[in-house]
């Protein structure tokens, strides 16, 4: 993870040095091997160097192809680079090329197409020197931003929202309906809008092109376009098996040593025993350390005994415990200097922060997790009740049995299974609002009606709902959201998340997966259980009780900030915005600081919403420079 940054002045003037120079200081922190900029006329280019892959070492973008007609500045990691180098070889001088030359090589070889051939996380922009063009690409999970702007005669990117902005002569206005969708638990806009109006994030699996005579958008990759077949569930278990491995390895490729976050929990223990028997097998000389919370003393959610059989399992990974309780109010705000570019939108910051650091000081620049196994491998399967029409009929009896015991009844179950699906999503909506009201759940004094987004990523036809449910949790909204999170988080340690799960290969075989191996015999999963069939601990392997999440406390924030919380929403911005009740605000705290009989949720997105407008009206001032501006709420 390094960051980037640029300035195209479409109109063909030069660049202005300062406000580069400005762009490059807000993203020196994502880049702690130092920072170079370039700029060549109407073109501004930055890179804040991290090097987390030994080719990567000492490289400092941006770079160029031999001849100095294209440039490039990356945050990439190249995961097929076996596959690239015979192909691209021509472009490249050096036997181990690092991840930027390789893109610049396959940018040189399949022109705009270059990035259906690359496997990795990236974002990058290349300049032409000879067409005065710029091309931007992100990649198709979304895991590294990018984000831009057009500001008068002039294009500005960069890798976090903070960059973008410190561009700006004055503050752009707040994209209000973004705040009123995070509210109101909507989080649609989040794929490419940002807090501010006319900052944009570009959209997984979309590149963008920018001449002095115009700018425009393409998505160049749709997961699931292109289903894969196999014969037997033998040769899906298979591939499946081959594929995961080779995420992991894949993601070992790195300088020190790498953390894992384990859970105990399937998704991340499969990950780490796949690491140990690739350390095993001699293929990579890595060297690993867990970081994990048992939950000890929390019955409901204690993994002791499930921790345990991993590391007994995976002899050459030591164990480095963290604390559970790590939730306060500055898990949403800015406190200890976090820049709050993006509104929180959850919980965990706290605790996941503490978690990087400690691998941080242990010298590792990678840290590896199993998060979005739950929606790739779909772990919410009997969950879900419209998967019941994915079972053919000599399983549906069976089936059905394991689907009734997370339905309040049969007819509730068949109900959601046959019905739900067909009413539109804002009578959803608006009936998901009016229960809140009639449980007396709700602080909203107005619903967000602002038009729906454009949908970026529409899917293809699917043949079965089970990869429909993969593909919608693979590309919604919240989705966006938390890689935003994960982002922003991992950027102010700085630290870099690599996501096994999130592998192109390993999303594009689960699309096509017949259902009967995702869900089968009350087991979620069952495809990755069967895959981890000698690999894993069988007590992980077969489990289906989790209480990882309740390793959080019940405590919303601890006590001491209970004045604070007092004082935000006795004086709530979101109020004078118009977007909540106060009363209801009120009454609410109450009852959450009386018996916490109000939704913990809820409160959540109120606070992320609030301290993020107080952030945005000091963003003002500082602006300004002067402190008797008038405020903007």
């Amino acid at each position: 993870m390094s960051g980037i940054a640029g300035i195209f002045n479409l109109d063909g003037s030069a660049v202005n040095q300062g406000q580069l120079s400005r762009m490059a200081d807000s993203i020196k922190g994502r880049g702690p091997d130092g920072i170079k900029i370039r700029i060549e006329g109407s073109i501004g280019l930055v890179h804040s160097h991290f090097w987390t892959t030994p080719e990567d070492m000492g490289e400092e973008q941006p770079i160029s192809d031999t001849g100095g007609r294209y440039w490039i500045v990356a945050d990439a990691r190249v995961d097929n680079r076996g596959e690239l180098l015979p192909l691209l070889r021509r472009y490249l001088t050096k036997g181990e090329p690092t991840d930027a030359e390789i893109i610049l090589a396959a940018f040189q070889h399949w022109g705009d197409d270059c990035a259906q051939h690359i496997i990795g996380d990236f974002a990058f922009a290349i300049w032409d020197v000879q067409e005065q063009r710029l091309f931007c690409v992100r990649d198709p999970a979304g895991v590294r931003l990018f984000h831009y702007a057009r500001m008068e005669d002039a294009l500005i990117f960069g890798s976090s929202v903070g960059s973008v902005l410190a561009a700006f002569h004055e503050m752009p206005d707040i994209n209000l309906p973004l705040i009123g969708d995070l509210l109101a638990c909507r989080f649609e806009r989040w794929v490419n809008e940002t807090a501010y109006k006319g900052i944009f994030r570009l959209a997984p699996s979309y590149q963008l092109t920018a001449t002095p005579r115009e700018i425009n958008l393409k998505r160049y990759w749709i997961y699931g376009a292109h289903p894969i077949h196999f014969n037997s569930d033998e040769e899906y278990i298979k591939r499946f098996r081959e594929i995961f491995k080779e995420a992991v390895r894949a993601r070992m490729r790195a300088v020190g040593p790498i953390g894992l976050l384990v859970s105990g929990g399937l998704d991340s223990s499969s990950i780490a025993c796949v690491f140990d028997d690739i350390i095993c097998s001699g293929d990579v000389k890595a060297t690993g350390r867990i970081y994990s919370s048992t939950g000890d003393g929390i019955p409901t959610a204690d993994e002791t005994e499930y921790l345990n059989a991993v590391l007994e399992k995976c002899k050459h990974l030591e164990l480095t415990l963290l604390p559970s309780d790590l939730w306060r109010l500055d898990d949403f705000g800015t406190d200890g200097e976090y820049p709050l570019d993006d509104p929180s939108t959850a919980g965990g910051r706290n605790w996941l922060q503490a978690a990087m650091r400690m691998a941080r000081g242990d010298l590792c620049r990678v840290l590896i997790g199993g998060h979005w196994g739950d929606q790739v491998v779909n772990g919410e399967a009997y969950f879900t009740p419209v998967l019941l029409k994915d079972v053919d009929l000599l399983r549906l009896p069976a089936e059905l049995r394991h689907f009734r015991n997370n339905s309040d009844s049969i007819l509730h179950l068949l109900a959601y299974a046959y019905l739900v699906e067909f009413i539109p999503e804002d009578v959803k909506i608006r009936l998901g609002h009016w229960l809140s009201d009639l449980r007396n759940e709700s602080i909203l004094k107005q619903y967000s009606h602002s038009a729906k987004p454009y949908n970026f990523l529409a899917p293809p036809t699917f043949a079965s709902k089970s990869s429909q449910i993969i593909y919608d949790a693979l590309s919604n909204g919240s989705y966006s959201r938390h890689i935003v999170n994960f982002n922003n988080w991992a950027a102010n340690v700085p630290i870099e998340w690599r996501f096994p799960y999130l592998d192109k290969r390993l999303i594009e075989l689960m699309l096509s997966i017949p259902p009967r191996l995702i869900f089968r015999n009350g087991f979620s999963k069952y495809l990755l259980r069967c895959a981890m069939a000698g690999t894993l601990p069988e007590i992980v392997r077969k489990r289906t009780n989790y209480g990882y999440t309740e390793i959080f406390p019940n405590n919303l924030v601890s006590k001491q900030d209970r004045k604070r919380i007092e004082e935000l929403y006795e004086q709530s911005y979101a109020v004078k915005l118009g977007y909540i009740d106060s009363k209801k605000l009120s009454e609410a705290w109450y009852r959450y600081w009386q018996d916490m009989s109000f939704p913990p949720a809820i409160l959540v997105r109120f606070l992320c919403a609030e301290l993020w407008l107080r952030y945005y009206e000091q963003q003002c001032l500082e602006l300004r420079h002067d402190p008797n501006s008038p405020k903007p709420f």
